[in-house]
């Protein structure tokens, strides 16, 4: 018997891109699969547009986030979890795109390779219409770095379509969670689930790039909430994933990987709007050095970093941006 693959989607506003997304999986040439769209209270044309699938095809389902669940799209993905049937499970996000061979390859490697908990397949970019671009969006690793620490540096070795993931093996999404929640969901995927695959064919699913997305990252609201995002990322890895280690030279390993991730956005970030963001470094700022994260010379790096820019000592001669962002690159 052939198994089922849930398909879930959360969204949001995308009438004018759900259309193609949907369109990718009806084209799909395995046909035991469950589409589960998920509207987060869509105020466009999504309802309507949804109405005509669901006349034309049964396996295509239509929930609703309800009131009592927090807004956004892991509230969504966890709905549809919980409302889904199959033995495998690919989270789509409302703008992408599968290849019409998806389902069925991952399905042919999951059978031939049963024994792992998940498989993660290549995505590739795309900006009009696929294979406009050639950037695949998933990163390798360098040298000996394993995939747990380049999640905890935020480096995303892989994004949540490229996952084909086993029912048992599912981990919940943080619905409290505004930024960062796919490194979070692979992060302790990885973590709980040390047997996973990695396969090195053509890509299978397709990214949409997308301008306005860009653009957001300038917005100083919105790095707030990355860095609202970033301090509870933190307590969330002390209370779920540190608290249950037992290693304290992989404790302290992953806690430096940390680090460097916050390092990443004081440079990219809080330099450029210090005004918006001094309280909250400072309150991350205090959570590592109040729980071992940082060694002695990066403490004295961040402290010197706190002083002179985000509170606002800049004038010192020969202080800028670029001193700054040197001084934390180095180890």
């Amino acid at each position: 018997m052939q198994p089922l693959v849930s398909i879930i989607i959360p969204t949001y506003n995308r009438s004018s891109l759900l259309g193609e997304t949907l369109d990718s999986v009806l084209a799909q040439t395995y046909t035991y699969w469950e589409c589960i769209i998920v509207d987060d209270g869509s105020t466009d044309y999504t309802a309507e547009l949804l109405k005509f699938y669901l006349r034309n095809d049964s396996r295509i389902r239509v929930l609703k986030r309800e009131d009592d669940r927090l807004k956004g799209a892991n509230a969504c993905r966890n709905i549809g979890f919980e409302n889904s049937l199959g033995k495998f499970l690919i989270f789509l996000d409302s703008d992408d795109v599968l290849a019409k061979n998806c389902l069925a390859e991952r399905v042919k490697v999951a059978e031939k390779i049963p024994q792992y908990s998940f498989y993660v397949f290549k995505m590739q970019s795309f900006l009009y219409h696929i294979g406009d671009l050639d950037r695949i969006i998933n990163i390798n690793r360098e040298n000996d770095e394993s995939y747990i620490e380049m999640l905890l540096k935020h480096k995303i070795p892989w994004p949540l379509t490229a996952l084909f993931i086993k029912r048992p093996s599912f981990i919940s999404f943080d619905e409290d969670l505004k930024r960062f929640q796919d490194v979070l969901f692979s992060l302790k995927l990885t973590i709980f689930n040390d047997q996973f695959k990695i396969l090195d064919i053509p890509p299978d699913c397709f990214y949409r790039n997308d301008a306005n997305n860009k653009l957001k990252y300038k917005n100083p609201q919105f790095q707030k909430i990355i860095f609202e995002s970033f301090l509870k990322f933190l307590k969330i890895c002390e209370r779920d994933i540190f608290n249950d280690l037992k290693d304290p030279v992989i404790i302290k390993k992953y806690k430096s990987c940390l680090v460097k991730a916050f390092k990443e956005y004081l440079v990219s970030y809080a330099f450029l709007h210090k005004r918006e963001h001094k309280n909250l470094i400072n309150e991350i700022f205090k959570f590592l050095n109040k729980n071992n994260y940082l060694t002695n010379s990066e403490r004295l790096k961040l402290f010197v970093v706190n002083f002179i820019f985000l509170k606002e000592q800049y004038i010192i001669k020969g202080v800028g941006l670029y001193r700054l962002s040197q001084m934390l690159a180095k180890k």
